[in-house]
């Protein structure tokens, strides 16, 4: 039986994912269990991550001056927060 439930956070492209996974191993050696929270981006790099379960969230950069393009990142980063607080209420880290 696990010792808890852990969530690691880590997106992008792969610069924040790769030391999640060596910590994500370790954790999994001591007992364990971890979870991960990813994008769309970083879940491309997620398939040999040691995770009982990879949770994709969506995300977006407010780098834009277009008001159409900052609305759109603001409604993904918006459900990015409800999927996210599901994921914690769920899995209960």
């Amino acid at each position: 039986m696990a010792r808890g439930v852990i969530l690691l956070a880590a997106g992008g492209t792969g610069g924040h994912l790769f030391p999640a996974e060596a910590l994500a191993h370790e954790l999994n050696e001591r007992g364990w269990s971890v979870h991960l929270a990813t994008d769309d981006r970083a879940e491309r790099f997620a398939g040999h991550f040691p995770a009982a379960a990879v949770h994709p969230i969506q995300s977006a950069t407010m780098g834009s001056k277009n008001p159409f393009a900052l609305l759109g990142a603001f409604w993904k980063i918006w459900r990015g927060v409800r999927q996210a607080s599901a994921v914690i209420g769920r899995i209960k880290p």
